[in-house]
């Protein structure tokens, strides 16, 4: 089993954005209703039965109005600043670990504990200041066919990023510029090589790229070590970004096909 996480849910977003998603009145994303309880209830029952959380810090989500999930461990609660790297930030600020920081966002519903748990003890062989979880095209697809996720190529195959991640605060407070680029460009593969440099762009350009090579560059610019980390668990993947996304884990959810044991 991994060791003791301080866990953030990072819940941030606007009414409109869950509007686009399914137009019921949530003021955001994580509210969005599934089998009658909000989206993000379902992520942070995951990360209690990993049993590995002592202490949630849900950023991006007001304590007045916000439904509390059921744990067994200090809440805090921190308003949206607007940004994802900006309620980051907020979230490392109230932070009491001297270690890594366990992220997740709060719309990965089918996120199992068995998913977590691979990823923290991935994270705690590597020795890496920043953890990113990888699933391989085959894995996603198998398990969510037609999911429309978007898979960066590499000479080690094809793969989309998951919504957790493990970070060394220290590290993450000196290196604030990149993070903010790379936020800005989450979505582009140009803007992530561009934040790379021209070695990475020319790599991605000609289907060069090694996930090696990515690694080395991300711990030179960041100056510790940085882990990607290939997950067998595709539902560490499967966020909602987009209405047939959101019926994809409304139907395992509520229609007995997912058994998130």
């Amino acid at each position: 089993m991994p060791g003791s996480y301080e866990v953030v849910l990072l819940a941030g977003g606007s009414a409109a954005e869950a509007a686009r998603i399914w137009d019921v009145g949530a003021l955001n994303k994580a509210l969005l209703p599934i089998g009658g309880r909000p989206m993000f209830h379902y992520v942070v029952d995951a990360w209690r039965r990993a049993e590995c959380m002592t202490r949630l810090i849900v950023a991006g989500l007001p304590a007045a109005t916000t439904p509390e999930p059921e744990v067994d461990c200090e809440v805090i609660y921190l308003s949206d600043r607007g940004s994802a790297v900006a309620n980051v930030l907020a979230a490392l600020e109230v932070t009491r670990s001297g270690g890594m920081v366990a992220f997740s966002s709060a719309d990965i519903p089918l996120v199992t504990p068995q998913a977590i748990v691979h990823f923290l003890e991935a994270c705690e062989t590597s020795g890496a200041s920043l953890c990113y979880p990888i699933v391989e095209r085959s894995v996603m697809e198998a398990q969510f066919p037609g999911s429309g996720r978007t898979f960066r190529h590499t000479l080690d195959g094809d793969y989309c990023g998951g919504d957790i991640f493990g970070l060394a605060p220290e590290m993450a407070r000196a290196n604030l510029p990149f993070f903010q680029a790379l936020s800005a460009g989450r979505k582009s593969a140009l803007a992530l090589a561009r934040a790379l440099g021209p070695g990475a762009m020319l790599r991605l350009l000609t289907r060069r790229l090694r996930l090696s090579g990515l690694e080395r560059r991300f711990s030179t610019i960041l100056g510790a070590p940085c882990k990607a980390i290939v997950s067998p668990y595709a539902e560490i993947a499967m966020d909602v970004d987009k209405p047939h996304h959101f019926d994809v884990v409304n139907q395992a959810l509520t229609g007995g096909e997912w058994r998130a044991s």
